[in-house]
């Protein structure tokens, strides 16, 4: 079905192409999208300080979906309690979310049996604190701002 290959994309006979494009919500508005892979989300920048937030990024690619109803797919490895894939993963996760949103969470191995124990242990070893997010899926607190999100939150109520 392939009609043409670029670096960034694949054009397909039935018109549809796929593409990897650059994570700006200035350029990502317009198209209609079957589906969106926002990959490694935790890593993205979540500040409005940011040319390009997490959140405008995701709010420029989500009407684009609207017509389809096509999945907006958040693919990462745990980091930072912050930002758009730490939200759904607090709001979503477990027996009480949405029957429509699936949060899929597990360590390394859950995702990929066949990757070695004893490299994963080695890597703990090196940095628990970095790889237990990288291996283990645990969200880091030593990477978030001045106070603690969790320390606000407790302030000013839900």
């Amino acid at each position: 079905m392939i009609t043409n290959k670029t670096a960034e994309t694949i054009e397909l006979r039935n018109g549809i192409s796929m593409e990897v494009r650059p994570c700006s919500y200035k350029t990502l508005r317009g198209p209609t999208y079957i589906s969106i892979i926002a990959d490694e989300l935790a890593h993205w920048f979540t500040s409005a300080d940011f040319a390009n937030p997490d959140t405008e990024v995701l709010a420029a690619v989500r009407p684009g979906l609207l017509t389809t109803r096509g999945p907006l797919l958040m693919v990462s490895s745990a980091y930072a309690k912050s930002g758009e894939l730490y939200n759904s993963f607090k709001k979503y996760y477990g027996p009480n979310g949405p029957d429509d949103i699936i949060v899929a969470y597990g360590t390394s191995r859950d995702m990929n049996p066949s990757l070695p124990q004893e490299e994963i242990e080695r890597a703990l070893e090196r940095d628990p604190v970095a790889n237990r997010a990288e291996y283990l899926s645990e969200w880091r607190s030593d990477v978030e701002g001045f106070i603690p999100r969790d320390i606000v939150a407790a302030c000013v109520g839900s």
